[in-house]
This record gives structure tokens, C-alpha cells and sequence, in this order.
């Protein structure tokens, strides 16, 4: 659920409607509606005047995980980091295999080559 929502839902479990909300903040009701849909960033300041008008801490509309209270778009981040790690280890996996590869032709030429000059040493 992103912050708007959350508002939105504190605001309806508190018995705040938009417009009180709207009022406390000095705010029309319909930016307080543009909120509600998630349509306009909420600074962090607005995010405190709303969390004390609301009687909860603005830890509140973040989401809280194992590492504790994470904002939702940081989560997201998190999520699409670790999907290009991995995405980079199997490029890495695969520039690896070829590097073995072509370390285990060039051994074999090198084998082959010092088979040749002792041969033509031997020749000589």
C-alpha cells in the first residue's frame, strides 16, 4: 500500500475526513484527494503535520521489514538492485566459463607448440 493509500485509510479509521484533513493542513480538500491517489509526492515535512494530526508517528506509512520502518520506493529499489545482481552474476558465471575455455585452448596449444620445438630440436 503506498503512503496516499495509508493516509487515506488512517484518516477513515480516525474519523478525519478529507475536508478536517484538508483544513488542519491548510490545504484544499482536492489536493488532499490528489494525495489520497498517490498522484503528488508527500514531503517529509507533510508527512509529519499529517502523522501528528492523525496521532501516529510518520514511521507509520513506511513499511516495515526484518531491516525495520523502509519507505515502499526504497524497497523497490532494493528489489530491482538485487534483480540486476543477480542478473550481473550470471553474466559474470558465463564471461568465466568462456575465459576457462579459451585458457584450456591456449594450454593445449602451448602443449602442442612445445611438443613441435622439441621435436625440431631434436631434428636438429
Amino acid at each position: 500500500m503506498r503512503i496516499g493509500q495509508k493516509i487515506k485509510s488512517l484518516a477513515k479509521e480516525k474519523n478525519v475526513s478529507a475536508i478536517d484533513l484538508a483544513k488542519k493542513l491548510g490545504r484544499t480538500k482536492q489536493n488532499i484527494y490528489v494525495i489520497f491517489r498517490g498522484q503528488q509526492k508527500v514531503s517529509i515535512e507533510l508527512l509529519e503535520e499529517i502523522s501528528r494530526i492523525l496521532g501516529v508517528s510518520p514511521s507509520y506509512f513506511w513499511k516495515e521489514n526484518e531491516n525495520g520502518f523502509i519507505s515502499e520506493g526504497i524497497l523497490k529499489a532494493h528489489e530491482e538492485a538485487q534483480k540486476e545482481i543477480v542478473s550481473l552474476r550470471k553474466e559474470i558465471e558465463l564471461y568465466e566459463k568462456l575465459i576457462a575455455e579459451k585458457d584450456e585452448k591456449y594450454q593445449l596449444l602451448k602443449k602442442d607448440y612445445e611438443c613441435i620445438i622439441k621435436k625440431m630440436n631434436a631434428d636438429i
